[in-house]
């Protein structure tokens, strides 16, 4: 048993969960307050940290930390971490890369690449309206082009699921240049990706080589009304620009499941009922089984660490 500390953030889903596993195993728990107050005496004594997306982990906080062993993000996503204090302390950072949590998004991505390649939002606008006949037909995403800015877990998810519908598929991602895929992918580079794409998402994290990454000039070599996805990290895409291409025709649809300050502010240009926009908080792919999961996940991988072992999902 252990009376050691460790910091569970109140944001975080299935606390109660995570709490009780963590008690059980003789650990204190104590609430994210303390990294936003970074109070040295609070923090000298933290071993673990279990941080959700919307808990930042400064590098001050982790600084002050002088006990710190390890931190765990329950989600694939770090960059609410600053994981270069974490690597010059050699801090193991741990994640939550479970095929759950990349099957759901995986799903998700789909099920907004054929809402709106089939005009569905628009379909309910009309309906909600009082039209009895809304809008033309939309399209059929089976044999469509699709490009993939991103090939890993989530990429790799989506693609294998759209061969079977016939799609061309589009992978940029320099991690996989050279490497077999065992896939029917092409990788091309970014050019290529946007400009034959009938549709583009976007599944990369957010760094500072990826900071609007694809902004204005990709977003206008995309071909006229093209349909453009982002379920990676708010930042990745330029919105505005991407609200532009929408008001003048160039695309003809968006959904963003990410964005550059969540929650976007209610006068954002893309949540404009005018434009054709898909807009979800940051959860299209959650899921019940994955919050259990990942939950169970967090604590196990946490405890492994705290006890000399090895957590399964390692960033570092």
């Amino acid at each position: 048993m252990s009376d050691q500390t460790v910091v569970v953030a109140e944001t975080m889903f299935e606390r109660e969960r995570v709490t009780s596993a963590l008690e059980a195993e003789g650990f204190r728990v104590v609430t994210g307050s303390i990294l936003a107050s970074e109070k040295a005496a609070d923090l000298a004594v933290v071993k673990a940290i279990i941080a959700p997306p919307n808990t930042v982990v400064t590098a001050r906080a982790i600084d002050l930390a002088t006990s710190l062993d390890v931190v765990t993000s329950p989600v694939i996503g770090v960059d609410h971490i600053d994981v270069g204090a974490l690597a010059k302390r050699g801090i193991p950072l741990l994640h939550g890369a479970a095929p759950e949590n990349y099957i759901g998004m995986a799903e998700a991505a789909i099920g907004l690449m054929v809402a709106l390649t089939h005009d569905i939002r628009r379909k309910d606008q009309g309906l909600r309206a009082g039209a009895a006949w809304t809008r033309g037909p939309g399209f059929l995403m089976s044999g469509r082009t699709v490009g993939l800015l991103g090939g890993g877990r989530i990429g790799s998810a989506i693609a294998s699921r759209l061969e079977a519908w016939g799609c061309r598929i589009l992978v940029c991602d320099p991690a996989l240049v050279g490497s077999e895929s065992g896939h029917r992918w092409q990788l091309v580079d970014m050019p290529v990706l946007f400009a034959e794409s009938d549709l583009v998402s976007v599944q990369i994290p957010l760094s500072s080589t990826t900071q609007e990454l694809v902004g204005k000039q990709q977003i206008r070599s995309m071909q006229r009304g093209s349909w453009l996805v982002n379920i990676g990290r708010g930042g990745v895409v330029d919105e505005v620009a991407v609200a532009e291409a929408l008001a003048s025709g160039q695309l003809a649809g968006a959904a963003f499941d990410v964005w550059s300050s969540e929650p976007p502010p209610t006068d954002h240009p893309l949540l404009d009922d005018r434009l054709n926009v898909i807009a979800t908080s940051h959860n299209v792919g959650h899921s019940q089984e994955a919050y259990r999961l990942l939950a169970d996940l967090s604590v196990s991988q946490t405890v492994a660490v705290l006890r000399g072992g090895e957590g399964t999902y390692r960033v570092h």
